[in-house]
């Protein structure tokens, strides 16, 4: 009796350690699934986060890149910028500075020039008073005969302070008025030298 009731014992602690076996074998089985979801699923975060983090620094890198071209772009337009303002401030120095006959020429072709556009009509005609010497009544009398324009003109001609070379005309009507000053000229002209000077601006 002893003996069955030991056999009975025996297999119902084989039966349970066998149980607690299986049991526990499932268990770790789950543990690593678990495991390996979990190693999987931070990985993929580890993955997401480096790609968030590699998308960052290259918009930082662009955002630089774009700072330091425009930067770059600035500079190099101020100093034409620059460059250009000198070579228009030297070329009106050199214009207002001009004497002797090269000075006079000057300033029959802007006389020449302004008078075929303005036509017959009375005007005051101002100019740098050094220039007054050369620029009179006459002399435009002269020019505006070479023109062959019909009609007739009047001239008066008045000192400027204000004017450095070249010659403002005014109708003395207020209708009509042309300033061919040296400044005044190459004012007009800025769009045409700039062009020359910065073709691709």
């Amino acid at each position: 009796m002893d003996t069955q009731e030991e056999r009975l014992r025996a297999e119902i602690l084989a039966e349970a350690d066998s149980q607690a076996t299986k049991i526990l074998n499932r268990a770790k089985s789950s543990l690593l699934g678990l495991q390996e979801q979990a190693e999987v699923k931070q990985q993929k975060r580890r993955e997401t986060r480096l790609a968030e983090t590699r998308k960052e620094a290259q918009a930082r890198g662009g955002i630089l890149i774009n700072t330091v071209d425009q930067e770059i772009q600035r500079r190099l337009l101020t100093g034409r910028e620059q460059v250009i303002a000198d070579l228009f401030a030297q070329a009106l120095k050199e214009a207002e500075q001009s004497q002797g006959e090269a000075r006079a020429e000057s300033l029959r072709t802007l006389a020449t020039e302004a008078i075929a556009a303005l036509g017959v009509g009375a005007y005051q005609v101002s100019c740098a008073p050094a220039d007054t010497a050369v620029v009179t009544a006459t002399w435009l009398a002269d020019l505006s005969k070479t023109l062959e324009i019909p009609g007739q003109f009047a001239w008066q001609v008045t000192p400027d302070e204000s004017i450095a070379g070249g010659l403002r005309f005014a109708a003395l009507d207020g209708s009509r008025n042309f300033d061919n000053t040296y400044a005044a000229r190459l004012r007009n002209l800025n769009s045409t030298l700039r062009a020359l000077l910065a073709p691709d601006a």
